[in-house]
């Protein structure tokens, strides 16, 4: 009997593996970055003046923004929006920051994809467009923060967790590796050493510690030189 519910708890966690790793390696992670419905068309736009196309940024900003609020707003029971997430409109804030390279409002948009990813736990997204920056942007390395911030889902499996998060890490690290602006790589050594410090691999944090005071060493020893 014993070896019975043994054999029936180990198909079960066998289960639970396998359905997390088929989740994680057949889920195919689209951004929708299509602006066609916001007023934007990338063959016309091609045609376009400088003074044109600024007025189609300011349109398409107006318009998902509009669309947006309306979202928000919107009764339980209407059938515009009842197939619509947050993350669809990160997507499309993300879509200008691509399409309008000239606009006043690409980075701010561009944040705030970044701030709903977060909070809606779009991580793969998250990555997906971090690796189509430059990752010596002055701004990656703000972006960059959300993604290594600490998970809020965690699984009732704590080498699945585990494993993830190595995973998480292993990024950065990498990241960290080819970038050359010293702001990103200031921003990734810090988010590298609060990931181990989060975890409690304190030895692994201090390394990076160390890697963000040597990148900065010019302007900690100026601060040390006024302060004496």
């Amino acid at each position: 009997m014993l070896k019975r519910n043994s054999t029936i708890l180990l198909l079960l966690l066998t289960g639970i593996v396998l359905i997390h790793c088929s989740k994680e390696n057949n889920d195919k992670i689209v951004i929708d970055t299509d602006l066609t419905m916001y007023g934007y068309d990338s063959l016309e736009a091609k045609t376009l003046s400088y003074e044109q196309l600024d007025s189609v940024s300011n349109l398409v900003h107006e318009n998902i923004k509009e669309d947006y609020l309306s979202f928000k707003n919107q009764n339980i029971e209407s059938e515009v929006y009842k197939n619509r997430t947050e993350e669809y409109y990160a997507d499309k804030l993300y879509g200008y920051y691509l399409q309008f390279t000239e606009s006043e409002e690409r980075l701010e948009n561009l944040k705030r994809a970044f701030s709903i990813w977060y909070v809606f736990e779009a991580f793969p997204k998250m990555e997906i467009a971090l690796e189509n920056i430059s990752i010596d942007e002055d701004y990656w390395g703000e972006l960059v923060n959300l993604y290594s911030l600490p998970r809020k889902k965690s699984s009732i499996l704590g080498f699945i967790n585990k494993q993830q998060r190595e995973k998480e890490i292993q990024q950065l690290i990498e990241w960290n590796n080819i970038a050359k602006n010293e702001i990103s790589r200031t921003h990734l050594s810090f988010y590298i050493a609060r990931s181990y410090f989060f975890h409690k691999e304190y030895e692994k944090a201090d390394i990076y510690l160390r890697t963000v005071l040597e990148i900065n060493r010019d302007t900690v020893l100026k601060g040390c030189e006024k302060n004496s």
